[in-house]
């Protein structure tokens, strides 16, 4: 996937920050802009994101792509999916945290959580008991995680 080759709606743009601020994305493809080598991100040139996130979630009309615009978000979703990497059987999540301020957009956003796959479904069913809406977090990165 390059960036730009899809026809999908971009979060931000086209899509409010608001329609999924709090909510979950689940990840389907990434097209990386950025590198990491052991702790070093080296980025693209500005304006581009460090990656574009191809996403879904019943909060969105279809799918949707999600730029990775801090470095730190970044580094989480690399260690994720291309260090860990997803088994059989998981998928990864992603939600953005709303931050309010004069350093807001500064600062990390994402939180990132590699679950069983078909987490995202019981998430928002209303008929999943609450106490499994949340599911098992194999793994899981936070804005306050350096």
């Amino acid at each position: 996937m390059s960036v730009g080759s899809t026809n999908n709606p971009i979060i931000g743009q086209d899509i409010p920050w608001t329609t999924v601020d709090g909510h979950f994305l689940r990840v389907l493809d990434v097209a990386y802009l950025g590198t990491v080598k052991e702790t070093k991100v080296a980025g693209p040139p500005v304006p581009l994101p460090y990656a574009v996130a191809t996403v879904e979630s019943p909060v969105l009309k279809g799918r949707a792509d999600l730029p990775i615009t801090h470095k730190l978000d970044f580094r989480h979703l690399w260690e994720a999916l291309k260090v860990r990497g997803l088994a059989d059987g998981e998928e990864c999540l992603i939600a953005r945290e709303q931050r309010k301020g004069w350093f807001s957009k500064a600062l990390p956003t994402m939180h990132i959580r590699i679950t069983g796959a078909g987490q995202l479904e019981k998430m928002y069913d209303p008929s999943t008991p609450a106490t499994d809406r949340g599911g098992q977090n194999f793994a899981k990165w936070s804005p306050s995680d350096h």
